[in-house]
């Protein structure tokens, strides 16, 4: 279920955020207190977006956070062939990342001074 949308949009009736309980029947042999940290990693790096609703026991809900959404958009881009600079939109040939946040950028836009890095301060 949570790899279906990977290479498209979401099958119809398919919603784009994911309970924690269905991402723990998923993968089943994954240790849950593992998954639970993992999931507070994504969430605290901007990966994944993570919503609370109030319950006995609460509800917890998972999306795509902007950098998760991102990192999709590449990847699809990836493995469609077609890689964009971030910044200008220009086509590939040449991918390299930057050594900070891992985007592709032409060679004009490649210094992370160039592209507003998010990973130097």
């Amino acid at each position: 279920m949570a790899l279906d949308a990977v290479d498209g949009e979401p099958p119809e009736g398919r919603r784009s955020t994911v309970a924690e309980g269905d991402l723990e029947r998923l993968r089943a042999e994954v240790d849950a207190g593992a998954l639970a940290e993992t999931l507070n990693e994504l969430d605290a790096g901007g990966f994944v977006g993570r919503e609370v609703e109030a319950g006995s026991p609460p509800r917890v809900a998972y999306s795509l956070g902007e950098r998760g959404d991102r990192a999709l958009r590449d990847w699809r881009l990836y493995r469609s062939g077609v890689v964009t600079c971030r910044r200008c939109g220009d086509r590939l040939h040449d991918v390299r990342g930057c050594s900070y946040c891992s985007g592709t950028y032409c060679s004009t836009h490649r210094l992370p001074e160039n592209h507003d890095c998010p990973g130097i301060e």
